[in-house]
């Protein structure tokens, strides 16, 4: 399947009062939605499937084995570094949205 990743820039959302909002609403108020300090390693690619899921528990004698075969590193998951690189001292929050051709995409977003 083919990705891409792209920028989805945040709305800016009214509040009545300081009074009445939320603490997630406070920080997307005083956040800043700056796509340029977060530099990503790729941002497109292909990936042949389906994706060898990640395994986060350790394996042992009672949990089922998975057979693997030569060509497991071809159905891994793709890595992708993320730098952050922040021009001032402030609460940064972007969303960025992955796009898969004939697939599921999603949102992530980095704070």
């Amino acid at each position: 399947a083919k990705w891409s990743l792209s920028y989805v820039k945040f709305p800016q959302k009214s509040v009545i009062g300081a009074k009445t909002i939320t603490k997630l609403e406070r920080e997307n108020i005083l956040k800043h939605d700056d796509q340029d300090v977060f530099e990503f390693q790729l941002t497109q690619g292909t990936l042949t499937g389906p994706s060898i899921p990640l395994r986060w528990t350790p394996t042992g004698p009672a949990l089922p084995q998975v057979e693997r075969t030569s060509d497991d590193h071809l159905l891994m998951p793709q890595r992708i570094l993320i730098n952050f690189r922040p021009k001032r001292d402030v609460l940064y929050k972007s969303k960025f949205r992955f796009l898969v051709e004939d697939g599921i995409g999603f949102d992530v977003i980095l704070k």
